[in-house]
């Protein structure tokens, strides 16, 4: 779905100058974005691990949903507890490729504005932060 704001008008309390294309859809895959085109990226990724993301990222990769399954299954605690580190990794993967498609799009000297924070589940505490600046050096 593409959305078009012509020049001139107001969103909220700024007024738009130019064309602006808003597009909602996949961004691991962002074929309708020119490499080099755009100056600024505001995101806000799905969050691994926690239970408000996780049958997104089952629907998406038919790995984690597998390994899901396994893991429910699993009565050893710490084979669980590799099997959600294995399935930790593959929704990482996942959003790397955000990630790379972010990197094509924008501009020499463009933003990337990723918003990610420390993330608590089962009084285990998830490296959110640092997982995104990790996985952008390999682009």
């Amino acid at each position: 779905m593409e959305c078009r704001l012509p020049s001139g008008e107001v969103w909220g309390e700024a007024v738009l100058g130019g064309w602006h294309r808003v597009i909602f859809g996949d961004s691991r895959s962002m074929r309708e974005v020119k490499d080099g085109s755009v100056h600024l990226v505001v995101t806000s990724p799905p969050y691994p691990m926690i239970e408000l993301w996780d049958k997104q990222f089952r629907a998406l990769d038919k790995r984690i949903d597998a390994l899901w399954v396994q893991m429910e299954d699993e009565r050893d605690e710490w084979e669980r507890a590799c099997i959600a580190s294995r399935i930790y990794d593959l929704m990482h993967e996942n959003l790397a490729k955000t990630w790379g498609e972010v990197y094509r799009v924008l501009v020499d000297g463009g933003i990337a504005c990723i918003n990610v924070g420390r993330i608590k589940e089962r009084r285990r505490h998830l490296p959110a932060l640092s997982k995104p600046r990790e996985d952008s050096r390999g682009v």
